[in-house]
């Protein structure tokens, strides 16, 4: 079995605002592992469900039963973000550029999303105190 973490374009922007939420325990539980693990390890972006995708209620099969434009903002993250899949990512270099896509990001990505607020309180705040993400 291959160990290494898969993630996929949506996620490596979303990942980055994770804050112990999520649809169920297992989900959640799930989610705590990826995000741990890619603090230590590059994930490898790919297409389709991914390891969070994995332990989320709403897989059906190879979809998500919850959005069906999830399949563009993958591609709209890897253009953003000027990566390509099958390449290994490290978190840092997402986070190092947020601030450069996030007007883009939020405008064509967020506004449909469920946690769309979870997020734009994170971003207010780290603006606010003139934090990093």
């Amino acid at each position: 079995m291959n160990n290494s973490l898969h993630l996929r374009g949506h996620h490596l922007i979303c990942l980055q605002f994770y804050k112990g939420l999520g649809y169920d325990a297992s989900f959640v539980k799930n989610l705590n592992r990826v995000v741990k693990a890619w603090e230590k390890t590059p994930a490898l972006i790919v297409e389709g469900p991914d390891m969070v995708c994995k332990s989320c209620p709403y897989l059906e099969g190879e979809k998500c039963a919850l959005s069906d434009k999830i399949d563009q903002k993958d591609l709209l993250a890897l253009n953003l973000l000027k990566v390509q899949l099958g390449v290994l990512i490290e978190k840092q270099t997402v986070k190092n550029k947020l601030y450069e896509i996030w007007e883009v990001w939020k405008e064509k990505a967020c506004k449909d999303c469920l946690w769309n607020e979870v997020c734009s309180e994170e971003v207010k705040t780290k603006t606010k105190h003139k934090r990093s993400f």
